[in-house]
């Protein structure tokens, strides 16, 4: 399929890959073939015409190129027809000129000559067949001499010229000339010049040529020795190039040269072998780019004649090697290296020192090609440094050494000979090499060939058992990323930084986190989601599974960091999940997805603010968490969308926070008091605020933060109607009955106003206005308590209880108005100011009380006459109102006998309570006495609480005479009986004893 696709796109490439590879290459020569031609080193200028026609004259100038000693002749012969002002004469002429033998091509397959002791030009082969071993000393001795690269470049720009040019009548002629070409490359004669004039000629017969391809294919096979062999490989590849491309598969020339290259591994087929390998490298030398498919399929083979038994094979595969493996694109460079890196594992020598031979010139190509394969090419060579073999270790060291010098970076560059030392010995210098990669200072962009030599290196050390060394390497990898000319240099490392980062995320260092989930954050900046499939799934599954705090921390860390860089339609696409888990019934899971959300205020402090009421409501729910963990992570949640989004406080803020304050959960209520306490202070340029109580503290007591020229500027923020409201808030709240709420109240309190009393006295009518009809009903029952005592707090404040009664006493005058709830509730705040306040100063206001107890004991709502009965008594026991006693008994017993049926109620709940002394039973006892009374209710209230008869005592009745001993006194506790038991000896005692009596008796 791939040769396919190069057929259907040859004639796009055409012309880039006829101009061959991009750097000139010398080839080897034609062997001693040259040890015929002598090379003159200036040319002749003859201007000899010829008459006749092109073809006439192109067949005559070529049928003199093999006996020729100067090609400048030939060329003169033919600059008289060169057709350089004459368009084609055809369409079909016009396609011919567009596949023609490039200009330039020439120089790929020209030869390099010195002059030898005879004074003759020969080939550096022909100096190797001449004097063996000594031939790489005696070619460095002998003396260049000018080269005729330009001459042939001529002829054969000239024979393509022509040939384009001719009619299709002098197809005949030209097919004569062409075969005058083959036979010269079969007689080894002027075989460059011959090879570039049948290409061009070639390129204008097409089809027509292909018998002259047969033959040349049988030259290949029956070619015997060593410059017959290049001759023939040549003349095959010029024909094939003049042809074009679908020339290779028409011709089966793949599995023409399979079958050479691969023959048995034996000396008599060595040479076929060898002509396959020569065939490739001009083959490829010829058509550049477009063959490289080819070469990709014939890789395999070509490395196992590395391990040839003939040296003449070893070395035409390591000549072919060279020639194409430091010329091939970025996509053959990937095709071909799986296959060379696969045989840097065997066990043969020579095997092992071609593929590193085949890694060294890979590293030859340009680094665009390369940028892909990099990552694998220097870790290999890397490996192949400490080799045993003497031969690898040098080819490696020589690929990373070119590697190294074609690092365009400056700052990495300078590391080099430090990054080499760390690539070939890792274990002991890869620390090292980190400390230097972290002191320095990047600045210019880093290219494929940086990234080759460092990435290794940090790969190394991210999994290096020093925490020092895996924090400094994935800073460095983050840096880098960011550093990166190309994005695509990076993507051959990303399969194995992505395992290596995952790791760290769970590292016991916070820094080392913190840098492994950035660097996750610009990868996928970088390269998107599509790079990191799993990542952000394997993230939650951490989140949910993890069992160590350090990896639930990496997780919400680096899940935070990738939402961020992925944007906010990333944790819109989560909220589903995140809002499923903060109902887990397992406390850690809604613990860690409350912390990841905390991370949300930072990373998008704009594209947040449509999701913040729904984030006030998951920081509400957590509030009121049974788990302290969930609860103190919902209070830091709450506390961070508090600093990143206090200037919108009002709008965004404020409505969450006064909703919590009177939550049913007292928990809810304490962090809500809290948070406000926060936003004051944060409204008030205070950013250090403390509001968790020290144990050296009392409860509620706190180091004001605001003064009152900060607290202007929460004024300028909020309003002054808006911030005295909160404030009257906060102090209502510290008269809740959970002491944790009371006490979050005070220190908030006293932390953001600098002078609480003044500032109470300056809120009285507020605060009277705000609690007053939470009293009387506006509000929650709970609310109303809390009101309650936040009255009686204030009317227990020095000079206030004035004030507080002057704010009673009207709607205790029109409390019947009120109805129940507001009845009880005003009589209820009476009652818990009569609590509070000083005695001597209530006593004051006696006449007030006794109204108010009179009328709420006559009252028909019990509820009303019960907390009617509790002023009564509180009034009694802490005033000492003794004409309160004197007054409200005969009031009751009055209205019982005109038959009020709530004030036997009273009465009788009066009269149950229990008072010190029982001064209520007694003034009764008194009053019906002095004044006896035939009520029957009277009577029978009387009887409840005193009785009418005496008391029958039960008399004691002995059922059995006892013993005076055994006697006891009713209500005694009877003293049980016990005998001792007695010993042997006195056993034998009493016995004597008892016999000693009876004697005394009988006697």
């Amino acid at each position: 399929m791939l040769i396919f696709l190069y057929d259907m796109c040859c004639f796009f490439f055409f012309f880039q890959a006829e101009d061959g590879i991009r750097d000139a290459q010398e080839s080897r020569g034609l062997g001693d073939v040259y040890k015929r031609q002598g090379i003159n080193a200036e040319y002749g200028t003859s201007q000899d015409t010829m008459e006749g026609t092109i073809t006439e004259v192109l067949s005559s100038a070529l049928s003199s190129l093999p006996t020729s000693t100067d090609l400048q002749d030939i060329i003169s012969k033919l600059q008289a027809h060169d057709p350089k002002d004459a368009g084609p004469s055809s369409p079909k002429h016009s396609k011919r000129s567009a596949f023609t033998w490039p200009a330039e091509s020439h120089r790929f397959v020209s030869l390099s000559r010195r002059i030898d002791t005879d004074g003759t030009a020969y080939t550096y082969d022909s100096f190797v067949d001449e004097y063996g071993d000594q031939a790489g000393e005696k070619w460095n001795l002998s003396l260049p001499v000018k080269s005729d690269d330009d001459a042939l470049g001529r002829l054969c720009a000239l024979v393509r010229k022509i040939s384009a040019c001719a009619e299709p009548s002098q197809t005949p002629t030209l097919m004569q000339a062409a075969r005058l070409m083959v036979t010269t490359i079969a007689e080894q004669e002027r075989v460059e010049a011959a090879a570039g004039c049948l290409s061009a000629l070639c390129c204008a017969l097409k089809w027509e040529a292909g018998e002259f391809v047969s033959e040349l294919k049988q030259m290949v096979l029956l070619a015997e020795t060593h410059s017959a062999r290049r001759a023939a490989a040549m003349g095959l590849s010029a024909a094939l190039k003049g042809i074009g491309l679908v020339a290779i598969k028409r011709y089966d020339i793949v599995e023409f040269l399979g079958e050479l290259v691969s023959s048995d591994n034996c000396q008599t087929s060595s040479g076929r072998r060898e002509v396959g390998l020569f065939t490739i490298d001009m083959l490829f030398k010829f058509f550049g780019y477009p063959f490289e498919p080819y070469v990709v399929l014939m890789t395999d083979s070509m490395l196992l004649n590395f391990d040839d038994q003939a040296a003449s094979v070893r070395s035409a595969a390591e000549e072919a090697a060279t020639a194409i493996m430091g010329h091939l694109s970025s996509v053959a460079v990937s095709k071909v290296l799986p296959n060379l890196l696969l045989q840097l594992d065997s066990r043969s020598a020579r095997l092992k020192c071609g593929a590193t031979t085949c890694l060294a010139q890979l590293t030859r190509n340009n680094k665009r090609a390369l940028g892909v394969s990099l990552p694998l090419i220097v870790p290999s060579l890397a490996q192949l440094v400490n080799d045993s073999n003497t031969q690898v270790r040098q080819l490696a060291a020589k690929a990373l050494e070119n590697i190294a010098r074609a690092i365009p970076n400056p700052e990495i560059a300078e590391m080099a000979p430090e990054l080499l030392g760390a690539l070939s010995n890792p274990s002991e210098h890869t620390e090292q090499s980190i400390s230097i990669l972290m002191r320095c200072s990047y600045v210019h962009a880093v290219d494929a060939a940086s990234l080759s030599f460092v990435m290794p290196i940090l790969q190394w050390g991210l999994r290096d058992r020093k925490a020092e060394t895996k924090r400094c390497s994935v800073q460095i990898v983050g840096t880098l990323v960011s550093l990166v000319a190309d994005d695509r240099d990076l993507v051959p490392y990303l399969k194995q930084l992505d395992p290596a980062l995952r790791a760290l995320l769970g590292d016991s260092i916070p820094e080392t986190r913190l840098f492994a989930a950035r660097a996750f954050a610009m990868m996928l900046q970088k390269y998107g989601e599509s790079k990191f499939n799993d990542l952000v799934d394997w993230m939650l599954s951490q989140m949910e599974t993890g069992k160590e705090q350090t990896v639930l921390d990496g997780a919400i860390q680096g899940l935070a960091e990738a939402v961020y860089a992925l944007g906010i339609g990333k944790m819109a696409e989560l909220l589903p999940h995140i809002r499923l888990k903060l109902e887990s019934p397992t406390a850690w899971v809604r613990t860690t997805f409350t912390n990841f959300l905390m991370q949300m205020p930072i990373k998008f402090p704009l594209e947040l603010v449509p999701y913040i009421s729904e984030f006030n409501q998951i920081a509400l729910n957590g509030f009121a968490d049974n788990a302290l963990e969930v609860r103190q992570a919902a209070l830091q949640f709450g506390i961070q969308m508090v600093q990143c989004f206090y200037l919108r406080a009002e709008e965004l803020l404020l409505p969450t926070i006064e909703k919590a304050v009177w939550s049913s959960s007292g928990n809810t209520q304490e962090a809500a008091l809290m948070l406000l306490g926060y936003l004051l202070a944060r409204l008030a340029g205070e950013s250090e605020l403390s509001l968790d109580p020290d144990e050296m503290q009392a409860a509620d007591s706190a180091v004001n933060k605001v003064t009152e020229k900060e607290a202007v500027k929460i004024t300028e923020a909020l309003g002054q109607q808006r911030h005295d409201q909160l404030l009257c808030t906060i102090y209502l709240l510290r008269s809740h009955p959970e002491s944790a709420v009371s006490n979050m109240a005070g220190r908030v309190m006293r932390s953001v106003v600098e002078k609480l009393p003044s500032k109470v006295e300056y809120l009285f009518d507020q605060i009277m206005s705000t609690t007053l009809p939470l009293v009387m009903g506006a509000g929650s029952s709970a609310q109303a308590s809390v009101a309650s005592r936040c009255v009686a707090n204030l009317a227990g404040t020095n000079k206030m209880l004035e004030r507080v009664m002057a704010e009673l006493d009207p709607l205790l005058q029109q409390a019947v108005s009120l109805g129940e709830e507001g009845y009880v509730g005003i009589l209820q705040t009476l009652t818990e100011v009569t609590k509070i306040a000083n005695e001597k100063k209530m006593l004051s206001f006696s006449e007030l009380l006794f109204k108010s107890i009179k009328a709420g004991l006559l009252c028909q709502h019990p509820a009303v006459r019960t907390v009617a009965t509790e002023l009564a008594l509180v009034s009694i026991e802490r005033i000492k109102m003794e004409k309160l006693v004197e007054q409200i008994i005969p009031t009751l017993v009055n209205e019982i006998e005109t038959a009020n049926p709530h004030a036997q109620d009273a009465l009788r709940k009066l009269l149950a309570a229990k008072v010190k002394a029982n001064v209520l039973l007694k003034a009764f006892q008194a009053h019906m006495k002095a004044n006896p009374s035939k009520n029957d209710t009277l009577d029978a209230i009387m009887q409840e609480n005193t009785g009418t008869g005496e008391v029958k005592k039960k008399a004691f009745k002995l059922t059995k005479k006892a013993a005076k001993h055994d006697f006891v006194a009713p209500g005694k506790n009877k003293i049980k009986k016990t005998s001792k038991k007695l010993t042997k000896a006195e056993l034998a005692m009493q016995e004597e004893m008892a016999a000693a009596k009876k004697g005394s008796i009988g006697h």
